[in-house]
């Protein structure tokens, strides 16, 4: 547990997946959520503990992040044999681990090939910064294949072209640079009005 407390301490903002032999377990408040979220059952123990084998990976990181999570996957780096040939220099005991992937909603690298996602599901993260003239620029970047495309808009009192982009693409993510505080407030409302809401 101390392994796991001490990537818990740095990613409490996610719902931690932590490699155990060929199973994902999850402790604490994480448990919560995917016994909730993906629908797992809670394992014996004194504190709250769940887990699926690592065939259903795809499954319920995307469940996670339909949800609306932030998924941090812990896997073991190391062989038993490694650590047996470790143990005789150090006195670390536990196989090592390492953060192998962080997932958000608008970072999600699952394919239609993962089977978690249908055909035609579009991820999208989306960079908004204001320059120094007023206008205003946008990167949106589709992480499963790549893709990404940039734009430049006049300002205008109700930004009305940036608001179409947002309402046309619906990024399941945004990202806001500054100083972009003062017109964030009237971008917000155009993101609940999507035409095609992100899948």
């Amino acid at each position: 547990m101390v392994d796991w407390w001490t990537f818990y301490s740095r990613l409490f903002d996610c719902v931690l997946c932590f490699k155990v032999g060929k199973f994902f377990e999850m402790y604490h408040r994480c448990a919560d959520v995917a016994v909730r979220v993906c629908g797992l059952v809670y394992m014996r123990g004194d504190v709250a503990h769940c887990g699926f084998p690592e065939k259903a990976w795809a499954k319920n990181c995307y469940a996670l992040l339909q949800a609306g999570y932030r998924v941090a996957r812990v896997e073991q780096t190391e062989t038993p044999a490694g650590r047996a040939e470790r143990l005789q220099t150090s006195s670390s005991g536990n196989v090592r681990r390492e953060l192998c992937q962080l997932h958000t909603p608008g970072t999600m690298t699952l394919t239609v090939r993962d089977h978690a996602i249908e055909p035609g599901t579009r991820v999208h993260l989306m960079g908004i910064a204001q320059g120094s003239a007023g206008a205003w620029a946008m990167c949106l970047c589709n992480p499963t294949t790549g893709a990404f495309r940039c734009a430049e808009f006049a300002a205008d009192e109700h930004l009305v072209e940036l608001r179409s982009v947002l309402a046309l693409e619906c990024p399941a993510e945004l990202g806001w640079f500054a100083p972009v505080a003062r017109a964030r407030a009237r971008l917000t409302d155009a993101r609940s009005q999507c035409t095609t809401p992100p899948r």
